[in-house]
């Protein structure tokens, strides 16, 4: 696992942008009122692409395929490395797939009658999809936007 961790921290250094998470939630925000969930399926393909190109890194880093645990390993420590949510629980039993996490960046200030979190559900697919070379389906169930306790992504990998 140190391996993973050190391929993660490369990632991240190599390939992600640092803009305040503050301003990136006020524009989101902004975009939903906009634009409604009708923008939905484009946040979620540009999140699922995201997760499909960390998914070809990894491998291509790692000079090897990843394995299912070393998949939700990486997805944990990303989110909590890059402050995308706290309190991440990941697992897939039976090719269903279950993550929880607490204070998404997109979600904590933010409320709304609908879960919001669509470039995240997305990224869960791409990022398996990418692993396994399986169709994963991820949707968000419910969402600290709603005044949840927590955002809740449900899905199969198939």
């Amino acid at each position: 696992m140190e391996k993973i961790s050190e391929v993660l921290s490369g990632i991240v250094e190599e390939d992600c942008l640092i803009i305040p998470r503050r301003a990136l939630i006020l524009f989101y925000e902004g975009v939903l009122k906009i634009a409604g969930f009708g923008l939905g399926g484009m946040l979620i393909m540009a999140g699922k692409k995201s997760g499909g190109k960390l998914a070809e890194q990894f491998k291509e880093k790692l000079g090897r395929e990843i394995t299912i645990e070393e998949a939700t390993t990486v997805i944990s420590k990303l989110f909590e490395f890059t402050g995308a949510g706290t309190d991440i629980d990941i697992s897939i039993e039976d090719d269903q797939l279950k993550l929880s996490m607490k204070n998404s960046f997109l979600a904590r200030d933010v409320n709304n009658k609908k879960p919001i979190c669509l470039p995240i559900a997305g990224f869960v697919m791409g990022f398996f999809n990418g692993v396994t070379g399986k169709t994963a389906k991820v949707k968000e169930s419910h969402c600290i936007a709603q005044g949840k306790e927590e955002c809740l992504f449900e899905g199969t990998i198939a």
